[in-house]
């Protein structure tokens, strides 16, 4: 039983947070705000470091990429989908078909 303010009731809080974070910055990506995006993301990928989630933290670094991208700095995408790749091969995570870059 999970009572509020018990610590796996805070780590699952967060990890409500660190999501909606990353689709908040989807959201931003989409409309062009793309300096709230990364504002977002990097939210989400502090609180993952925080709650040791590396689902979270490769998603949050796929979207970077697309950020990145769009915003030019095509080497500063290549490193994050690196890193998420990484993530995702040392933890065998498989990073669902939605929330991969377009």
């Amino acid at each position: 039983m999970t009572s509020r303010g018990h610590p796996s009731s805070t780590r699952g809080n967060r990890l409500v947070v660190a999501v909606e974070l990353v689709n908040l910055a989807t959201v931003e990506r989409t409309e062009g705000n793309l300096a709230q995006a990364e504002t977002s993301l990097g939210e989400a990928m502090s609180i993952s470091g925080e709650i040791k989630n590396s689902y979270v933290l490769a998603a949050s670094l796929i979207v970077l990429a697309s950020v990145e991208l769009m915003a030019g700095r095509l080497q500063d995408a290549a490193r994050s989908l690196g890193r998420a790749d990484a993530i995702c091969s040392s933890s065998g995570l498989v990073i669902d078909p939605a929330d991969r870059a377009d």
